[in-house]
């Protein structure tokens, strides 16, 4: 029989490979990209019947509507009010961007869980490569209507720096942006590449008619996905360069200040820094 110091060892060990246990499945779920689960939980049927979620997203698809309708009216109404700002016509604009591309996305999820209800209700065996391509074909066009709506909010982040440029919020928020974005588009260019071999290597006349389209979606999705690196590394030597100027900003020394305001000259920091605050 186990003594009582030898049954305290047996459970301590026990305790801590039910916690490492729990840690690992907590860690392997924290790799997940949030952004592709929130585009399955849009179809997904929670507490609803596969028609039920059918009529819910093809209800959202008219609420989007009656959004569009208001925001193209605000748009216009500033267009033609002479007392609009630019600034306001411009972020205007972008939300009216950005309300469509909600609608093409709630379009895009209707005809994807269509396309999930025909393939799962199939009994046909010749229709099953088919309906599977749909339900790719969908699930390609979800994540590539996304990474649309992901760059319109780098657009609008980018122009509320703009605006404000002292304001630190925005420039947090346009650089978290981005690295989220970019991790999407690299995704997204996996997906729409993988949907490209799948069209090239079939026999389905049907399938291979998607060719060209698919070739070009492919081929956008790798452009977005370089551009965004490039707009990242150049926001990043941008920030860089800010921190530079700043650091040799504090660092000019009493006596050279002193003289400066004596002689009412303006510095090269000074300039430099007139530079940076505008940004």
């Amino acid at each position: 029989m186990l003594n009582c110091n030898n049954l305290l060892i047996l459970i301590i060990i026990l305790g801590l490979l039910l916690l490492f246990k729990k840690t690992c499945k907590m860690t392997g779920g924290a790799n997940e990209n949030t952004i592709v689960k929130e585009l399955e939980t849009m179809i997904k049927n929670k507490d609803l019947t596969d028609n039920q979620k059918l009529e819910k997203l093809k209800s959202d698809k008219v609420k989007l509507e009656d959004d569009v309708k208001k925001k193209t009216n605000i748009y216009n109404n500033l267009l033609t009010n002479l007392s609009s700002t630019d600034d306001e016509i411009e972020m205007a604009e972008l939300d009216l961007e950005d309300t469509k591309n909600k609608l093409m996305l709630t379009e895009i999820n209707v005809n994807l869980k269509d396309s999930l209800i025909n393939k799962s209700k199939n009994k046909q065996m010749s229709k099953n490569e088919l309906l599977e391509f749909y339900v790719k074909l969908n699930e390609t066009k979800q994540y590539n209507l996304q990474l649309i709506i992901l760059m319109s909010k780098i657009r609008k982040l980018r122009k509320n720096t703009l605006i404000s440029p002292t304001d630190n919020f925005f420039k947090t928020e346009l650089m978290t942006s981005l690295d989220k974005t970019l991790d999407f588009a690299k995704i997204n260019y996996t997906k729409t590449n993988d949907l490209y071999k799948l069209v090239i290597a079939t026999s389905n006349t049907t399938i291979n008619n998607y060719k060209s389209d698919v070739s070009n979606s492919k081929n956008i999705a790798k452009e977005f996905k370089e551009n965004l690196k490039s707009i990242k590394e150049r926001y990043e030597n941008k920030e860089k360069l800010n921190k530079e100027i700043k650091e040799k900003l504090s660092a000019k020394k009493e006596p050279e200040v002193t003289k400066i305001v004596e002689n009412e000259e303006v510095s090269l920091f000074d300039n430099l820094s007139s530079l940076f605050q505008s940004f």
